[in-house]
């Protein structure tokens, strides 16, 4: 992709076990559409410990978080097993399906899997989101795709976003709502799109 002028990287890395992840500066005039993706990842030390889930929020010119409203609204297509608290459960990939639509709003960012905890270590969380000039002084959509897996859960969501201020946001901050940290595995990449 990077040999093609119009999509490039421009950051990833490694989930560390940290609480938050700024990929400052990484909304510029250079590019109209961004890619954000988490690959692999969940929160906390071993399935079932974590008891939280990621957050998308928005860094200001000075790298500082952004903190008015986040909005949200969703599909959510989960499903249940009521066998046990931790490890893999068949069940869930076979039966007791649910769906429904929602919507949340928070200070801190983008709900991306509700308020479902992603501490399945060994079933690695996914999203990826897509935002629309986010470096210019106006209000953006986001769309986002995202997978959770806690104990007895699975679930993907398919939702939308917009955040309450009219201000450029030139960065990311990628962090866990429950201030444990992110567990030591997967990766995240942000890709610029020319139009």
């Amino acid at each position: 992709i990077d040999a093609l002028t119009d999509v490039k990287k421009i950051a990833s890395g490694a989930f560390t076990a940290t609480t938050t992840i700024d990929i400052q500066g990484c909304f510029t005039s250079d590019y109209k559409m961004y890619k954000l993706y988490l690959a692999g990842y969940s929160i906390g030390a071993s399935i079932g410990s974590g008891n939280g889930y990621a957050e998308i929020g928005y860094l200001d010119s000075s790298n500082a978080h952004i903190t008015d409203t986040y909005y949200t609204k969703y599909v959510q297509y989960y499903a249940s097993d009521s066998n046990g608290s931790s490890g893999f459960h068949p069940d869930v990939w076979t039966s007791n399906e649910s769906e429904n639509i929602a919507d949340q709003n928070d200070s801190q960012g983008f709900r991306i899997v509700n308020t479902w905890h992603q501490d399945s270590i060994d079933e690695g969380q996914m999203l990826e989101m897509t935002f629309m000039v986010p470096q210019e002084a106006r209000r953006s959509h986001v769309l986002f795709n995202s997978t959770f897996g806690e104990p007895g859960y699975v679930g993907r969501f398919f939702g939308i976003g917009i955040q309450n201020i009219t201000d450029a946001k030139p960065g990311i901050r990628i962090a866990t709502h429950s201030g444990v940290n992110f567990t030591a595995q997967g990766y995240w990449s942000v890709y610029g799109y020319k139009m």
